[in-house]
């Protein structure tokens, strides 16, 4: 009994032995592996300054011949991601993790530096081809919006100088592009923000609502706001059937 209990606990520390090596043998092939890779996620090591970890492979050192390059410019970025193996360097901040910048060969960096500097002109044409196609966009947006906005107020032929320089500040100041004004929601219809667009523009200029709204600038429950403004919407009404066909 004795000799067999011997015998099965060298055979279990052989085992044991065994697997380990494998286990160290399948890590080190995997991270002679890991310059191939690409797109791995790498953090700096908190234990070596020179070192990268990642959850892979744990500790890992940058191979040699790669290089970083930091992150900023998109079109190196896209360029290095497309060339061949490499890696994302991040890092953590409280509540996110950010890209720091790409490791990846030294020999790619140069070569997407070369082709940055060689489409860098059609580059910039095309921005400018881009830039001319959005100002038009906005150009034709904000006259369908002044249209509407001249349609919705109908003033008199008598009043067409002024219905007109009511509906161009009202939609310039209402389609400014990253406002966050009425102009730019697509929650509603276009019709109902140009009404929402121009009422606004005369409350704020042809009533007395901004000077009502300065004195009671201490309304800490809004009550005294709402009160001013839904007085300065009849205000607005009045100012519109004042104005409109009419024969007055």
């Amino acid at each position: 009994m004795e000799h067999y209990v011997d015998n099965f606990y060298h055979a279990y520390a052989r085992n044991v032995e065994q697997n380990y090596y494998i286990d160290m043998y399948y890590k080190h092939s995997l991270k002679k592996q890991v310059k191939t890779i690409i797109g791995l996620r790498v953090w700096n090591s908190k234990e070596k300054d020179d070192m990268f970890w990642c959850p892979e492979f744990g500790d890992i050192s940058k191979p040699r011949g790669w290089d970083f390059f930091p992150a900023g410019n998109a079109f190196m970025t896209r360029t290095l991601k497309k060339l061949g193996p490499h890696w994302i360097l991040l890092r953590r901040r409280k509540a996110y993790t950010y890209n720091v910048g790409i490791l990846c060969p030294a020999s790619n960096i140069k070569k997407a530096n070369k082709l940055e500097i060689e489409s860098r002109t059609k580059r910039e044409e095309k921005r400018e081809q881009s830039k001319k196609y959005r100002d038009k966009r906005e150009h034709n947006y904000r006259n369908e919006m002044e249209e509407l906005m001249f349609s919705y107020l109908n003033f008199s032929k008598r009043y067409a100088k002024l219905a007109h320089n009511i509906c161009s500040q009202a939609a310039e100041h209402a389609t400014t592009v990253g406002s966050g004004r009425v102009g730019r929601t697509k929650q509603i219809s276009m019709e109902d923000r140009a009404i929402l667009a121009v009422r606004a523009h005369i409350r704020h200029t042809h009533t007395t609502y901004e000077k009502k709204l300065a004195k009671n600038s201490d309304d800490p429950d809004g009550m005294v706001h709402a009160t001013l403004k839904k007085e300065a919407n009849e205000n607005v009404d009045e100012f519109i059937a004042k104005h409109r066909n009419s024969n007055k």
